[in-house]
């Protein structure tokens, strides 16, 4: 449950500040932050309750911020609660910022640590003070699925289960991406990332179409990068 606080952001607008600082890692919200506990109460309506959660964040192309989104509201979560979280990259993108700082400290990929020895320690990078854990699912320029089978990341899933409270997976686009399908009836639920005009109503039902039809539960749609046409001046006169 979200703490009780007079402004639902207060606890979490301190707490992620302190996370900032004591991770080193140059970590700054960009989505506000009234957003994500928008984002956060929604995922808390639409998740069965369960000692732990594994959530996807997906979209239908490449660059509409999904990852971005889900390292954020994973980071607002666990400061917000207090919950061990765990945000699996699995695009591992990110050539600067928090997420590139801490994929740094990684020394061995989920991926290959389940291969090699079924010890994952060595996958994990935490954030000191906190319970946020940042890891990378396989190495940058690698196909997720021609290294690990279903089953195998099946049981990748169960394992981490039992360690985290909750697992965000920013997973590749849903319409391309083989791992992105694969996964839906492993998690919980899917959070959909959408970008404004510019992913059109055709293909977000397609989308949808996919994640239904491959026994996915969409809990909620993000409409990002909604530009105002309107000049924000103007909005007091409105």
């Amino acid at each position: 449950a979200v703490k009780s606080t007079n402004d639902p952001t207060t606890a979490a607008r301190q707490e992620v500040a302190g996370t900032a600082g004591m991770a080193n890692a140059d970590i700054k919200l960009k989505v506000p932050l009234n957003a994500l506990a928008e984002l956060y109460q929604a995922i808390q309506n639409a998740l069965p309750d369960r000692s732990s959660r594994v959530i996807q964040f997906t979209s239908t192309y490449n660059g509409e911020g999904a990852d971005a989104i889900a390292f954020e509201m994973a980071l607002f979560i666990s400061a917000q609660t207090g919950m061990r979280v765990l945000f699996i990259d699995t695009s591992h993108e990110a050539k600067s910022g928090a997420r590139h700082k801490l994929a740094a400290h990684i020394k061995t990929p989920l991926n290959m640590a389940l291969h090699k020895s079924g010890n994952l320690s060595n996958a994990l990078a935490p954030v000191p003070g906190t319970n946020f854990f940042y890891s990378i699912f396989r190495e940058p320029g690698t196909n997720a699925m021609d290294i690990v089978n279903i089953e195998t990341l099946n049981k990748l899933l169960k394992a981490l289960r039992e360690s985290f409270s909750l697992l965000v997976i920013s997973s590749p686009e849903i319409l391309t991406d083989v791992m992105g399908k694969s996964i839906l009836k492993m998690v919980d639920g899917s959070v959909v990332v959408i970008e404004a005009e510019r992913t059109r109503l055709p293909v977000v039902s397609k989308m949808q179409s996919v994640i239904l039809s491959g026994g996915g539960n969409i809990i909620c749609a993000v409409l990002n990068k909604r530009r105002l046409h309107i000049p924000k001046w103007a909005y007091r006169w409105l």
